[in-house]
């Protein structure tokens, strides 16, 4: 891994308890290519990645806390003295996986969805622990209401990241607009509460839409088969490697640029660049969206 690697995200499992229509890797389970592994054991974790080349790692599914062996991969990591993020929906994150957690490097990225408001008593519940919390949320049309709700049901959360839809992705008047709406709807609420963005677009004139990878770097991903990518977006097609450095992304294989989202005023940029939510709407203020 190159010294630039230093944190690295791994699809631990595809087993998850939900099936959550946006989700690639409801995806990939129909697919007919190549092998289909359900989980990445802890014994191959160990045999693909030096600890020495990495400071954390981001955990990934499907849900991670699905995987057989979850606590036995966090051990080794937090052992190790590496950081660990774990993108959950939360709905596995009982009392007894809470007390495991307390007190270790971790972060819980928490997925917020209309259809599961239980997980607002789960954060609550997690916050009496020691452990990080940062809710994460693929906006729609019922966002505004719905993140309006959860600030005052979960004071204890400061850091929310709105998520681009890189499966069916909406135009950047679209997105920019959706952005706006729930802006004004939670202005007054906010305060204290670090909220950021997929940014998704930037003007045609600015600096990072204006590069040959418009803004794409290294986000080193490995999938349950033990392969290595440059993007988690990558992984549909079956084309990763079996050692480092990945295959680089690019704008003529990603997915989302080949969808021409391009306008008059806006270049589609890498969706995993992030900004504020106020920046964001500066943005879509200089393009007359807002």
């Amino acid at each position: 891994m190159n010294e630039t690697s230093r944190n690295i995200c791994i699809n631990l499992t595809r087993r998850c308890n939900l099936n959550c229509p946006e989700c690639y890797v409801a995806d990939f389970l129909h697919r007919t290519y190549g092998k289909r592994k359900m989980d990445l054991t802890l014994n191959e974790i160990k045999e693909i990645i030096d600890l020495s080349t990495i400071d954390g790692v981001y955990l990934t599914g499907g849900e991670p806390l699905a995987h057989p062996e979850i606590r036995e991969i966090i051990s080794y990591f937090i052992q190790n003295g590496k950081g660990v993020q774990i993108a959950t929906n939360a709905l596995l994150l009982n009392e007894d996986m809470m007390r495991f957690l307390d007190h270790k490097n971790i972060s819980l990225l928490v997925s917020l969805r209309e259809d599961h408001k239980e997980v607002y008593q789960i954060v609550n519940r997690a916050s009496r622990f020691d452990i990080e919390i940062v809710c994460y949320h693929l906006p729609t049309s019922t966002s505004p209401a719905l993140l309006y709700e959860f600030i005052h049901e979960c004071p204890s959360v400061k850091n929310i990241k709105l998520l681009y839809n890189s499966k069916n992705s909406p135009t950047a008047t679209e997105w920019f607009s959706l952005l706006g709406k729930i802006y004004k709807t939670i202005a007054g609420v906010s305060n204290g509460i670090n909220i950021s963005v997929e940014i998704g677009f930037l003007p045609k004139k600015n600096k990072i839409a204006q590069q040959p990878g418009r803004g794409a770097f290294d986000r080193v991903h490995v999938s349950t088969e033990g392969l290595f990518y440059s993007c988690p977006l990558l992984v549909l097609n079956g084309n990763g490697r079996d050692k480092l450095p990945p295959e680089r992304c690019t704008p003529e294989k990603c997915p989302i640029f080949a969808r021409n989202l391009d306008d008059d005023k806006y270049t589609s940029v890498c969706c995993f660049l992030v900004t504020s939510l106020d920046t964001a709407i500066l943005i879509a203020k200089w393009g007359g969206i807002q």
